[in-house]
């Protein structure tokens, strides 16, 4: 085979290279920060190894080196490979997550088959109809979804990140749903927006815990920054010297971790409620010591 033969496919496979490259630098772009971060890599080690390829192209063929001219063909054709297969992972991901999304708006494979799936169906529908009377025909409301969690929770889900409505919430605690099974409040406490609040409101209303947990045994008072939830929290009864239990924050009271997290209006809004800026944690640590930390950080 003629040598320039081999050159024209070199050529080609570096036009596929570096047009796959640009391609994945842009369609990367401003995309979740992993994929971003993937996507950009990989385009601008293709683009590098572009002009890596054409150099040592240049240099065979003015030798008239023709295995070498080959060798390269395939070398670039590599790397042309590992971003077509990126791209058809990175759809296929997209994909995926699209379907796992839509099914989950729906009601469907969150919780058992038949009658659990029905009521879940239903809040996904804001149909208060049917959940009610899915209820009266023995719908139990403290079902566990296949994941642990509970109807109230699924529920926040889908008004707060999912912007549906939170008509089922009501529905589901006039109904008797237990606003502590699972603690649903932390699902409210953590998502964003309005609709959380009102979602929190609707939970300690119906008798959820204003000194709930978290899963590092922390209470949720002391990770309270948004001062709408805490007024609220302080509203309902929590206790405002509630202590830590997280082996970093051991007797920290929400006061000081708040201080530590540099949260200073609602450190002060817990003191000006009643919280103890005294209290000594079981390290011997205390506000002011929680103080002098955050602003040495």
């Amino acid at each position: 085979m003629d040598i320039k033969k081999y050159f024209y496919v070199a050529i080609s496979c570096l036009v596929l290279e570096v047009v796959s490259s640009l391609y994945l630098i842009v369609s990367s772009y401003k995309s979740d920060p992993t994929g971003e971060a993937m996507g950009q890599g990989l385009g601008y080690i293709g683009l590098l190894m572009s002009i890596l390829f054409i150099v040592c192209l240049g240099i065979s063929y003015s030798a008239n080196i023709q295995w070498a001219v080959s060798t390269i063909s395939i070398l670039v054709a590599l790397p042309i490979l590992a971003l077509v297969m990126y791209q058809v992972k990175d759809l296929v991901d997209k994909h995926t997550t699209k379907m796992a999304h839509d099914k989950f708006e729906q009601g469907e494979d969150i919780f058992p088959k038949g009658t659990p799936t029905y009521l879940a169906k239903a809040i996904a529908a804001n149909d208060t109809g049917a959940i009610k009377t899915l209820i009266s025909q023995g719908a139990q409301l403290n079902q566990s979804s296949n994941s642990g969690s509970s109807y109230l929770h699924y529920a926040i889900q889908l008004a707060c990140k999912y912007g549906h409505d939170l008509t089922p919430v009501y529905t589901l605690l006039q109904a008797g749903a237990d606003p502590n099974l699972g603690a649903p409040l932390l699902e409210a406490f953590y998502a964003n927006g309005e609709k959380s609040l009102q979602a929190m409101e609707y939970l300690l209303q119906h008798g959820a815990d204003p000194n709930v947990e978290d899963m590092y045994q922390v209470p949720i008072l002391h990770n309270c920054r948004d001062l709408a939830k805490l007024k609220m929290l302080v509203a309902y009864g929590a206790n405002l010297n509630i202590e830590s239990h997280y082996w970093t924050t051991k007797g920290y009271t929400p006061v000081m971790s708040l201080v530590n997290q540099e949260s200073w209006e609602a450190m002060l809004l817990l003191i000006e409620h009643g919280a103890d800026p005294n209290h000594q944690a079981a390290d011997g640590s205390t506000l002011k010591f929680a103080a002098k930390k955050a602003k040495d950080l």
